[in-house]
C-alpha cells in the first residue's frame, strides 16, 4: 500500500515484482486513479491496473472497474480475471 499516486508510481517503477495495482478512482493526492493507471502505462504497460470505487455514476473508462462495497472474494476474483 501506498500513500500516495506520486508513491505508487516510484514504487512500481523499482519493484518489478508487482504483478497488478489496485487503486481507488478518487485518490487523496490530486491524481484521480486513471490518472495512476495513465502513467503506470508509460512506465509498466505490460502491468494490469484494477479501479475501484464507490461512484455508481462514474464516467466509463477503459480499465476493469470493481465497484464499492465488495467481499474479499469479488476482490481475489476480478484480480484473478485481471492477471489471467
Amino acid at each position: 500500500a501506498t500513500a500516495s499516486g506520486a508513491e505508487a508510481l516510484a514504487r512500481l517503477a523499482a519493484d518489478p515484482r508487482v504483478d497488478a495495482v489496485v487503486t481507488d478512482l478518487s485518490l487523496q493526492d490530486g491524481m484521480n486513479g486513471t490518472e495512476l493507471a495513465a502513467a503506470l502505462r508509460a512506465i509498466r504497460p505490460d502491468l494490469p491496473v484494477l479501479v475501484t470505487t464507490g461512484y455508481v455514476g462514474a464516467a466509463p473508462i477503459d480499465l476493469p472497474i470493481l465497484m464499492k462495497p465488495f467481499r474479499r472474494e469479488d476482490l481475489d476474483a476480478a484480480l484473478a480475471r485481471l492477471v489471467a
